[in-house]
């Protein structure tokens, strides 16, 4: 049995595999972004000369997975926000041949290499550029993990008691690392970082609030892609089984 409109078989590679292959490139995207920048904040807290070093060397690693990660996850909210019309429509487009949302890759390049440019003037050395970084990322995930966990909870705990026990621990310990990165108070200049993602949330938060209509366009992009998913889901599976599918 064929593809619809495009002759191809669904197997492994084709339609049916597609809808597996984003979920599967979402927890690429994070748990590269959590690696690369927690591995290097771990180097810096552990003690023991040969343990601290084997992390060191894992650094250029680290580095390499969060930049794969980073850029990923950065493109693709860009091209969220240009396909919900939050930003310039022209961030919403992708390529033709590849699916690649190549405006917006390119403008997050752009921006990634204004910033490292910047640091390079300054005259900052590579591995403090990697650190400083590094460690922003990592409260701004930390603070990431308590909220999606807190979320999750307020979710689960209607279907079940039991089921908020993963989630709700997952808020305990998220929040016990964030606490123990800001306290005791790291020397400069990371004393002022968690500053500085405090100040980032909160104009995300004004953003959100002040913009029109921003909460409902996010939450309609991400229900226009839910639906079509799982529509493509249902045609996927009514090919493999020779049951016709099911509509919306």
């Amino acid at each position: 049995m064929t593809g619809q409109g495009t002759g191809a078989e669904p197997g492994p590679q084709g339609p049916a595999r597609r809808p597996a292959l984003r979920r599967e490139l979402r927890f690429f995207e994070t748990a590269s972004v959590s690696v690369g920048v927690m591995a290097p904040t771990l180097a810096m807290s552990v003690t023991g000369v040969a343990a601290a070093a084997a992390l060191g060397r894992a650094a250029p690693l680290a580095f390499a997975v969060a930049a794969l990660g980073g850029v990923a996850v950065a493109a693709r909210m860009l091209f969220s926000f240009g396909r919900d019309e939050i930003a310039s429509r022209r961030l919403g487009g992708v390529s033709a041949a590849t699916g690649v949302p190549q405006r917006a890759l390119a403008t997050e390049m752009l921006i990634g290499l204004a910033l490292l440019t910047a640091f390079r003037v300054a005259g900052t050395s590579a591995l403090n550029v990697f650190f400083y970084l590094a460690t922003i990322g990592t409260l701004s995930l930390l603070v990431m993990y308590v909220l999606t966990n807190a979320a999750a909870t307020r979710h689960l705990v209607r279907r079940s008691p039991w089921q908020v026990l993963l989630p709700a621990g997952g808020v305990l310990i998220a929040g016990f690392v964030l606490y123990h990165n800001v306290w005791p108070v790291p020397s400069p200049p990371y004393e002022y970082f968690p500053y500085l993602v405090l100040g980032w949330l909160f104009g995300g938060l004004v953003i959100t609030l002040v913009v029109p209509a921003f909460s409902g366009k996010v939450s309609s992009g991400l229900e226009r892609v839910m639906d079509a998913e799982s529509r493509a889901e249902g045609t996927a599976a009514g090919k493999a089984t020779g049951a016709p599918a099911r509509g919306p």
